[in-house]
């Protein structure tokens, strides 16, 4: 049952409440599931700065021959790993809930979006110290 909405407005429609639920479970899944991106992101970033950390402050250097990827350049490749891993989890996130949404799901608020961002802002910060570092 619809009535109609005012010009640029979605029509109502009454949604059976285990619609009304199925629909919630499945945006809180995605959710969860930008979540693990991001933990797999916080985890590249952190690995690769941690590893760039560690050669830096040990001063130890295997010499240019004998190495094929030295650590400033694996640490880099991390942190770029983590944060395409955010990018991929957040474009995921908003296309599968725009999709929801469109399905007749309720507008959900995207704190799981905003916390993929900030981890996204410091693997930015991060990757910044490991170019930049001399």
């Amino acid at each position: 049952m619809a009535h109609e909405a005012s010009k640029g407005e979605r029509p109502i429609t009454r949604v059976h409440l285990g619609t009304q639920l199925a629909l919630r479970r499945t945006a809180l899944a995605y959710d969860r599931t930008l979540m693990a991106w991001t933990r797999t992101g916080t985890s590249l970033i952190s690995f690769g700065f941690s590893i760039y950390k560690f050669f830096d402050l040990s001063g130890l250097k295997p010499p240019p021959g004998q190495r094929i990827i030295g650590p400033h350049l694996y640490a880099m490749t991390m942190i770029l790993a983590g944060m395409i891993s955010l990018a991929f989890g957040n474009y995921d996130h908003r296309v599968n809930t725009k999709a929801l949404i469109a399905a007749g799901a309720a507008k959900v608020p995207a704190r799981a979006r905003w916390v993929s961002i900030a981890v996204g802002l410091l693997g930015i910060l991060a990757m910044a110290a490991v170019v930049f570092h001399e």
